[in-house]
């Protein structure tokens, strides 16, 4: 609990980050009461085209268990980001999906992950057609992509460590 605390107090003073840190240390106590090592697990759900039920639940709990910590972490204030894990639930609660276009894009992120997951990076291609060996082909793939991410950019922000 120390050292996650720590840690949370060397990214910023204030309780936000510590309630992150001390947030993780809860999320690790599992592992430590029930001596679970996963260090030396394969990769999940290996072999399998889709994840089984159990494998699928317990991804999906990570994640949730992961954007708590990074609503945390990014809040100015602790009632900040209870007020906004609050929405959150709130949101889920009523039906209503807000950014839909964003829930899209990020199932398309985890369908590249998923499939690609036993490479060494998502955009590895073992096999890849032939058209993909012309340059002009390739370089006007990766102008594509270069062309959405600045059309479809946000706002600026700073980087987070520039606000200290």
């Amino acid at each position: 609990m120390i050292v996650f605390g720590v840690s949370g107090l060397w990214h910023g003073a204030n309780w936000t980050f510590i309630c992150w840190g001390l947030y993780h240390a809860l999320l690790f106590i599992p592992y430590m009461l029930l001596h679970i090592d996963t260090k030396h697990q394969l990769t999940v759900e290996a072999n399998r085209l889709l994840p089984s039920f159990k494998g699928f639940i317990q991804m999906c709990i990570t994640f949730f268990l992961a954007v708590i910590g990074w609503i945390l972490f990014r809040s100015d204030s602790m009632s900040q980001a209870v007020d906004y894990i609050y929405r959150m639930f709130m949101t889920i609660t009523q039906g209503e999906v807000l950014g839909k276009r964003a829930l899209v894009y990020c199932f398309l992120l985890v369908v590249i992950e998923w499939l690609q997951r036993n490479k060494a990076h998502c955009m590895q291609i073992d096999n890849p057609p032939k058209f993909l060996k012309y340059r002009v082909v390739r370089w006007t793939i990766y102008y594509i992509l270069i062309w959405c991410l600045v059309a479809m950019a946000g706002s600026q922000q700073d980087f987070i460590y520039f606000q200290f």
